[in-house]
């Protein structure tokens, strides 16, 4: 059954091919965490109170928490606070090992050729999709990106209410901080360069609501 979706975008990792140079990612993880119109307010009251109890108030970021045994444990904590949530979670895992073969201006259209990969699949299921991708980039390259997405289905307009925005996930869009937080323990499970065996927990927590796919 189709319905209206928020959908809040986050990543691990970053679009540089150079997989061989010591700190790189080997993979790029794009996660989206998807909520129907009707739960926003509760996951705004859940994202407050999380903050609150393990942020001090302040934002949810997953560089925050650490990866040692004590971040596990929040996380975990964080998980099982979102269970109460109607939500789903997302990844697109992108081996960049084999995206080495593409030309060199393909870094130029990552962003968007992946976002578009998101909307399209999505599109499929919602009947409306409102997408919300941290803000990042210089403001030419945030125009031009947006100014593609709604060339490709992501504007409202008579036959749509879809929309695209960029947006900076403190001061204008908290709940993309859903996304950062779910992002930083999906790559440790499926970033082999960055692959923690202790993250397998969490990802015993989350499959039920988690969707994965790979690419190419």
């Amino acid at each position: 059954m189709k319905s209206s979706a928020h959908i809040f975008i986050d990543e691990f990792g970053d679009n540089s091919l150079n997989v061989s140079k010591e700190g790189t990612p080997s993979h790029f993880i794009y996660t989206a965490v998807v909520i129907n119109e009707t739960s926003l307010g509760d996951a705004r009251f859940l994202r407050k109170y999380i903050v609150d109890d393990y942020f001090q108030g302040k934002y949810m970021k997953s560089n925050r928490i650490g990866n040692d045994n004590k971040g596990i444990y929040k996380r975990i904590k964080i998980i099982k606070i979102l269970e109460s949530l109607d939500h789903y979670v997302y990844s697109l895992v992108i081996d960049k090992e084999k995206l080495k073969s593409v030309p060199i201006h393909f870094n130029q259209v990552f962003y968007k050729f992946f976002n578009k990969i998101f909307a399209e699949r999505f599109k499929k299921i919602h009947e409306d999709i409102h997408l919300y991708l941290d803000k990042f980039g210089y403001p030419e390259f945030q125009k031009s990106l947006t100014d593609y997405m709604k060339s490709n289905g992501l504007d409202a307009n008579l036959f749509s209410n879809n929309s695209f925005r960029l947006l900076d996930d403190i001061e204008e869009e908290p709940l993309i901080q859903f996304a950062d937080f779910y992002s930083g323990c999906i790559g440790k499970t499926y970033c082999v360069s960055h692959y923690d065996s202790r993250f397998d927990k969490i990802h015993e927590l989350i499959k039920t609501r988690l969707f994965v796919d790979f690419f190419p």
